[in-house]
């Protein structure tokens, strides 16, 4: 027989591991989820704390690793971690337990054993009612309940093993409070800016004033006016309309006005007489 190159026997055995990976991968396609870690709160003793944390966690594990192959022992799974804690007097984190249906105890995980939907919520929906009154109820007992929130969607869980519908909080924002105007100082009260539609604006009663005043011939005397829209009792005077001022005629001093005869006299002598013969 002839032995195969060195070359092809490596090709051949790359190729069977990456065909055994595929086919683990196909069975078991939990290996690269992030489950949540399960922490426990309670008033036991730290290390018997700790072994059922780690008793959890492999249920937990487990469960999602065999469900795609064996649904009836994932579900099995899941209720001996539920009965445990309940015989431990240990609650759940809200991470597991949203996972986990409210009415047959199943593990849901979208896609194998439950379908999921998201549902768009308003701030008049059941689910954002419903929280409004718990907070209004926590703030109540405690004296605060923290900042407003809404739920923008919810998630509709469809348990396919009981067709129950879980509903789980989805998106949710922080509703801000209206920032109310503050009144400008020296100002006790709000200008009366919104008038009743009955009642006549000023500017219709000036107007009807006017027009009434037209229409009287015999009234000539000058009312007093009503409003800064009418004519004035008498025109406005100007800065010209008083009296003209005579000016003074300045007298000429007699001793200046012979100065000016005797010099005109001489200049005349001067001249040459042009007068004829």
């Amino acid at each position: 027989m002839t032995s195969l190159p060195a070359s092809t026997e490596h090709g051949a055995n790359a190729a069977a591991v990456t065909l055994s990976k595929k086919k683990k991968a196909s069975t078991s396609g939990y290996d690269c989820l992030l489950l949540p870690e399960i922490k426990l709160k309670t008033s036991n003793a730290a290390a018997s704390l700790k072994q059922l944390e780690k008793r959890f966690g492999y249920l937990w594990q487990a469960a999602h690793t065999i469900l795609p192959t064996s649904a009836l022992l994932a579900h099995q799974m899941i209720s001996s971690m539920t009965e445990m804690a309940r015989n431990n007097g240990v609650e759940l984190p809200a991470a597991v337990l949203d996972f986990i249906c409210e009415c047959c105890g199943a593990l849901l995980v979208p896609s194998l054993s439950a379908d999921v939907r998201v549902q768009a919520q308003t701030h008049k929906s059941a689910a954002n009612r419903k929280l409004t009154k718990l907070r209004r109820k926590l703030q109540a007992q405690h004296g605060t309940a923290g900042a407003p929130q809404i739920l923008r969607n919810i998630l509709r869980m469809c348990c396919r093993r009981c067709e129950h519908v879980n509903i789980r909080a989805g998106v949710s924002e922080i509703v801000k409070p209206k920032s109310k105007k503050r009144p400008i100082e020296g100002q006790t009260e709000a200008p009366d800016t919104k008038r009743a539609k009955t009642e006549p604006s000023p500017v219709s009663l000036i107007l009807q004033d006017a027009a009434v005043s037209t229409t009287q011939p015999g009234n000539t005397e000058l009312e007093k006016p009503r409003s800064m829209f009418a004519p004035p009792p008498s025109p406005p005077r100007k800065l010209l309309d008083g009296p003209k001022k005579k000016k003074k005629k300045k007298t000429a001093d007699t001793a200046v006005v012979a100065v000016k005869s005797n010099l005109s006299s001489f200049l005349q002598s001067l001249r040459p007489s042009t007068a004829k013969k």
